[in-house]
């Protein structure tokens, strides 16, 4: 019991984790923008002492900020920015790889991920029984695979397997996650 107990907390916290990051990301630009806020109720309303306003108004700077990201990512200079940011430090932690996987399909739908090359999808056989695993790796005696864990696909173990025990899958990432979050029912479909 102890044991389920410290690995069910264990994979709480890892599936909170990327939750926690957010927010703490949020937390720490709205104190950036609050200031700002404050400055900008007191220009529009001096006499006011309200504190919904400045609340108001740090938001909006926050919407402000993210959107003026948001044009400097389109542009040709963010763009290879994060290019070079995500080949030589995020595409090497899968976690990364899986959450922007989720944030792509969430943002544009199943198209993304259908067409998507980023996380190829591979069934692992071990000696009784088979799983989803996502390659991360091609190296040339082994693959370097991340095996998602239930209920949640960003935790779970990394392995270094031999090619013949790897079979192609046609499974999607998304189809793999959200079975995951269903302790994998309906994983059935697209294994061969």
């Amino acid at each position: 019991m102890a044991i389920f107990v410290r690995a069910t907390v264990i994979g709480g916290l890892v599936f909170l984790l990327p939750f926690g990051i957010v927010l703490l990301v949020i937390g720490r630009l709205y104190a950036a923008a609050k200031p700002i806020g404050q400055k900008l109720h007191e220009l529009v309303f001096p006499n006011s002492s309200s504190n919904l306003w400045p609340l108001v108004f740090s938001v909006a700077v926050l919407i402000a900020i993210a959107f003026l990201a948001g044009i400097f990512a389109r542009s040709s200079g963010g763009r290879r920015t994060f290019e070079w940011l995500e080949s030589t430090l995020l595409s090497r932690l899968p976690p990364y790889t899986i959450l922007r996987q989720m944030i792509e399909d969430y943002v544009d739908g199943d198209r993304n991920l259908a067409t998507s090359k980023a996380v190829a999808v591979v069934m692992v056989h071990f000696d009784d029984y088979s799983c989803p695993a996502f390659l991360v790796e091609r190296r040339e005696d082994k693959a370097v695979l991340f095996i998602p864990g239930a209920p949640s696909a960003t935790s779970g173990s990394v392995a270094f397997v031999k090619w013949d025990r790897i079979e192609e899958s046609e499974l999607t990432p998304f189809e793999v996650m959200q079975s995951m979050r269903r302790l994998g029912r309906g994983l059935g479909v697209g294994i061969g």
